[in-house]
């Protein structure tokens, strides 16, 4: 079987792993944030920066024992075993499938501020159409183009940010409030599912460790820098609205809204340009390593050998990047946004929970090694932290929403039968 391009550096791992996390939340949340708990919001955005550091502690660790395509499919395949993995990989793939779909609608809906009726009829299904084919084709013709692009769409989405952070801090220095606890105390449990939508997504980065240079010292560095960098940009981006808004409600998006206080309507103007570019960057982020799931899936046989070809000149997985190119394109035409992010959100929790529990497993199996006292303590709290952490978001769960990932495992029950049935019929005949 074809090897997959290590092509992937340290600063390609964090362009991915930044644009799995800065999607369309940051644009809506500050608001919701002052509502919730005032002044307060920002800092409370450093303390969930600070417990989702566990996570991504046990994501690193994960990271730096493997160099396989495929993420959490195979760290619960080396913890837990193939049917494990398959159902880890099945769900996961449908996560970030549906939040693909419902960014490419949202996407749209930006983008009809400047090209007005796109994001409606006729016109839309072939918006829809034309963005997903464009992935598509980039990402089969070759990792370095599609790292190039990424990191293009970076730079646009974070680099308007930042300007809109030290402008703001800059001409509202008077009105930066000091750190302080939230005045309502009893509204950090909805504000808390708020930040955690926006901060998710930092594990799209290893999904790509098969294409990824020094896979074990790349990216656990790239998971790491990339959340603390997020959760400093999200405290200073919530700092300078705070600053600049000084408790007037938005009329309509808020960062719009408080770009047009510091610079007018072209201030909102570019702000919207930067939503459109933000979550075409996470999109293009999901694009690029959600194929490689079924690639790693179909490699170690619970998906098609179908799933697992390799592009003979361009060295790239072609058949899932077509596959999840056809799957998502149908999924953002059935415009259903809500019941999508409600499963992408409640699955990615469920995956978080399965793999900090395969690095216990896997902790287990392996020889005891001579560690400083300071990192002992952390690798002992860090499970810990992160399994209450997907534990309470997963019980915000409703029973519909429980119904509706039951319906897509039996799907997935049916693909693996088949393809372990499959598969087994050409060993045989072989």
């Amino acid at each position: 079987m074809s090897s997959l391009r290590r092509d992937i550096g340290f600063i390609g791992a964090a362009a991915i792993a930044l644009n799995g996390i800065v999607g369309a939340g940051i644009f809506a949340m500050p608001q919701a944030l002052v509502e919730g708990v005032g002044p307060a919001s920002p800092y409370l955005i450093l303390v969930f920066g600070a417990l989702m550091i566990f996570p991504v502690l046990v994501f690193g660790e994960l990271a730096a024992h493997f160099d396989q395509a495929g993420g959490p499919v195979v760290y619960t395949n080396a913890a837990f075993g193939r049917i494990s993995a398959f159902f880890v990989g099945w769900l996961y793939y449908l996560a970030r499938a549906a939040a693909f779909a419902a960014n490419i609608n949202v996407l749209l809906v930006y983008t009809a501020t400047f090209v007005p009726g796109l994001d409606k009829g006729f016109v839309r299904i072939v918006g829809i159409g034309a963005v997903i084919a464009v992935l598509t084709a980039i990402n089969i013709v070759g990792v370095k183009t599609a790292i190039r692009t990424l990191n293009v769409v970076t730079i646009l989405k974070v680099a308007p940010l930042a300007v809109f952070v030290v402008w703001g801090l800059w001409a509202f220095a008077g009105a930066i409030p000091a750190p302080q606890l939230p005045a309502a105390p009893g509204n950090i449990g909805a504000i808390t599912l708020l930040l955690l939508y926006a901060f998710v997504g930092f594990e799209s980065a290893t999904a790509t460790a098969g294409e990824t240079s020094d896979t074990k010292r790349n990216l656990p560095r790239a998971l790491m820098t990339t959340m603390i960098a997020m959760a400093a940009l999200y405290f200073l981006i919530q700092l300078a609205y705070v600053s600049v808004m000084q408790g007037e409600k938005p009329d309509g998006a808020p960062l719009a809204a408080a770009a047009r206080v510091l610079a007018g309507p072209w201030g909102a103007v570019a702000i919207a340009a930067v939503a459109t570019a933000s979550i075409a960057g996470n999109s293009f982020g999901s694009f690029l390593s959600t194929p490689r799931i079924t690639f790693a899936m179909a490699e170690e046989g619970s998906l098609p050998a179908w799933f697992g070809a390799v592009h003979r000149r361009f060295a790239t997985p072609a058949n899932s990047i077509l596959a999840l190119g056809v799957f998502a394109t149908i999924l953002a035409m059935s415009s259903a946004f809500i019941w999508l992010a409600i499963i992408a959100s409640l699955t990615r929790m469920l995956v978080y929970l399965v793999c900090t529990g395969a690095l216990l497993r896997l902790r287990a199996k392996a020889p005891k090694e001579a560690r400083p006292i300071g990192a002992i303590a952390v690798r002992a709290i860090t499970p810990l932290v992160a399994v209450a952490f997907c534990v309470f978001a997963i019980a915000q769960a409703e029973g519909n929403a429980w119904k509706f990932l039951g319906a897509f495992a039996a799907v997935g029950v049916l693909i693996y039968a088949i393809s372990r049935w499959t598969r087994r019929g050409e060993a045989q005949n072989g």
